[in-house]
């Protein structure tokens, strides 16, 4: 056994060293039947499926430094505020979004291209147009989370956009979140590596799950080419269901899940994606 794991290792060949070193499944190809549906497994393990998937890329070094650097100046946090009575006032940041459409004329009602935006507000007296009116309107309602309002608003004939000098627009804005600004204490250039090593580790985790799932795609592919998933019968009876290509693949994919997640033994659809992830031969891109 040694041996073959030393050689699987030498050839670097990863998924090889694993299946070296654990017993081969029972082939999991033959035909079944779910609660649902008659499901035929084609085989899934030890390399059976074979697909190209494409890695998330990497933070490149110039995007890790500048966050690094942003983090070392920045100064404040932002911590949500958890209301049982009024809601947002002078003093707060909220997070809101924002859209708007032209209040009159031929475009009445129509979008206004480029107000369309999530964006932070500091709630605070001296905000500049039209932010100040943002602000007006919030904290005379006292607005609270996931609440919306609706609120007219004319640019001047100054507006340092010609197309919206003098034109009327309906702003609707949604509070996504309330918090509190908080002093944070000052970042020195000895915690640069702490911080650095902190980031990496927060987008590494952010490619593995994007990696995975762009696996997770490529497999699902595979498996409704060569599994046989009798869904006719249930497109048929369920008469309030209008099943187009994409939603009868999406119920057979669940279906040959559940199939395999039974034979197996598992008991949540993400167990059965990582078994599907480590069985695969995977050719990365």
């Amino acid at each position: 056994m040694a041996s073959v794991l030393r050689a699987a290792a030498a050839a670097g060949d990863l998924h090889q060293c694993r299946r070296a070193a654990q017993p081969r499944r029972a082939a999991a190809r033959g035909s079944a039947k779910s609660a649902k549906v008659a499901v035929r497994l084609c085989d899934y393990t030890a390399g059976a499926i074979r697909v190209a998937a494409e890695r998330a890329a990497a933070l490149d070094e110039e995007a890790l430094e500048a966050e690094v650097q942003e983090e070392l100046d920045r100064t404040h946090e932002l911590v949500r505020v958890n209301f049982t009575g009024s809601g947002a006032s002078l003093g707060h940041t909220v997070q809101l979004e924002m859209k708007a459409c032209y209040a009159d004329g031929e475009l009445k009602n129509q979008p206004v291209p480029g107000l369309t935006a999530d964006i932070s507000l500091d709630l605070q007296e001296g905000n500049p147009f039209p932010l100040n009116i943002f602000t007006e309107q919030i904290v005379e309602q006292g607005m609270g989370q996931m609440e919306s309002k609706t609120f007219g608003v004319t640019f001047p004939s100054d507006w340092k956009s010609e197309r919206l000098q003098n034109v009327g627009v309906l702003f609707t804005v949604m509070i996504k979140e309330i918090a509190e600004k908080r002093a944070l204490p000052p970042r020195s250039e000895e915690e640069r590596d702490t911080i650095r090593a902190e980031i990496e580790g927060r987008h590494a985790e952010l490619a593995a799950r994007e990696t995975a799932k762009q696996l997770d795609l490529a497999i699902r592919e595979s498996l409704l080419q060569n599994c046989a998933v009798d869904t006719q019968k249930t497109v048929e009876s369920v008469s309030w269901a209008k099943f187009g290509e994409a939603s009868t693949k999406d119920y057979a994919y669940n279906m040959i899940l559940e199939e395999i997640g039974a034979r197996e033994g598992l008991s949540s659809v993400d167990e059965v994606k990582k078994l599907l992830r480590d069985e695969a031969e995977v050719t990365w891109l």
